[in-house]
């Protein structure tokens, strides 16, 4: 299944004033790198996944619609799942794309 357009134009639009940031396909979705550090996916499965590190994992499934991303039947620990829809609210995806930039974006380049 190929990720949903409507997906990944939203994270190019959360990711426009991050330099560095390059679009690859990857884990059967599009991945967006910072500076060649995983950020965010639009999910061939639906919806989006962020990498924002185990620290920030509690903050980020405290928001609405948030679930552990799971690769493979294994929850993978600092990377969060919203489906399509949580993406258009406001409230979900600013805060969601600050954690994920705040994590991502102190790492050194690739």
């Amino acid at each position: 299944m190929a990720w949903d357009e409507t997906v990944a134009e939203r994270l190019r639009e959360g990711l426009l004033a991050v330099e560095g940031v390059e679009e690859k396909r990857m884990f059967g979705g599009l991945c967006f790198l910072v500076r060649g550090n995983m950020a965010c996916v639009a999910s061939g499965r639906g919806g989006a996944f962020f990498r924002v590190g185990k620290d920030r994992e509690a903050e980020a499934l405290a928001l609405p619609g948030a679930a552990r991303m799971v690769m493979a039947g294994r929850e993978k620990p600092g990377f969060i799942h919203f489906d399509g829809g949580s993406l258009e609210e406001v409230e979900i995806f600013t805060p969601m794309m600050r954690l994920c930039l705040g994590f991502v974006e102190p790492l050194p380049p690739k």
